[in-house]
């Protein structure tokens, strides 16, 4: 009985150790310590009433904003959005017009019934996530040209 206790006591004190590290990067921050940009980004296509928690990664000085549908947001330093992730939700249109245009009009011609669930910005321009179950990526350079499917 005494070694099932003392390996079970182990087993918790190494995740538990394993764990902590990865926590310890992450600090849960206010709405007014959130980059101005980042801040009107949120307000303008989702909703401040919508937030349910705003953590900075310490380590990298980046910023996920986390929102009562599930939904998130990352942002880097500056407060410029890196990626948008709104699960089953319905993917805010007006932010398609930050983009470059063949991006929208490319998804609507090839995909006019897959809804877009993940926009990322990358070092080589834009990817695209698109579907619930059977999700499909998309490549976008700068220009806004579809570059893989």
């Amino acid at each position: 009985m005494k070694t099932r206790l003392f390996f079970a006591v182990l087993f918790i004190s190494f995740i538990f150790l394993n764990i902590m590290p990865a926590c310890q990067n992450r600090e849960r921050i206010a709405l007014k310590d959130l980059p101005a940009t980042a801040q009107s980004f949120s307000d303008e296509y989702f909703s401040l009433d919508s937030i349910s928690s705003i953590t900075l990664d310490t380590k990298d000085k980046t910023y996920k904003v986390n929102f009562l549908n599930q939904g998130e947001i990352y942002f880097n330093p500056q407060g410029l959005w890196q990626e948008v992730d709104v699960k089953r939700n319905p993917f805010p249109i007006a932010l398609f017009d930050t983009l470059p245009a063949g991006i929208f009009s490319y998804l609507i011609s090839t995909y006019p019934t897959k809804p877009v669930t993940i926009l990322r910005r990358t070092t080589h321009g834009y990817e695209v996530e698109i579907g619930f179950s059977s999700k499909q990526e998309i490549l976008f350079d700068t220009k806004g040209n579809a570059t893989k499917k």
